[in-house]
């Protein structure tokens, strides 16, 4: 299992993309990856309360991994807490069939706001 994380680098005011690191587990189940992943976690101190989304390959054990990550979720959290963003197993699809459908419907606001928080450069 690779983890990469993507996170607000207030510095430079833009979206990071960032490899953490990889666990090598071989055959297992979906307690055996929410054992790892927060384990993993725990090990780079990152707190899982503040995450927002887990993006994944789509196969069966790895949406049970997010159906008792959810639950895992809220044993370690309080009532008000956020809860994890779920839009499904293949999340770039999702978001550019949304982000279509908007311009399909002439939502222009979308494009806007979307340049404004991430705007293009040129390498």
């Amino acid at each position: 299992m690779d983890l990469v994380v993507r996170f607000w680098n207030q510095e430079k005011n833009e979206v990071a993309t960032r490899y953490l690191t990889s666990i090598f587990l071989g055959h297992a189940t979906s307690d055996d990856l929410l054992q790892a992943f927060t384990s993993a976690l725990s090990r780079q101190n990152l707190y899982i309360k503040r995450m927002l989304q887990v993006s994944m390959d789509g196969p069966n054990v790895n949406l049970k991994f997010l159906r008792e990550l959810k639950m895992y979720l809220k044993t370690e959290t309080v009532a008000d807490d956020p809860e994890l963003l779920d839009i499904g197993t293949c999340s770039l699809h999702v978001v550019h069939g949304a982000y279509k459908t908007a311009q399909i419907a002439g939502i222009s606001t979308v494009t806007v706001l979307f340049l404004q928080r991430f705007p293009t450069k040129t390498y």
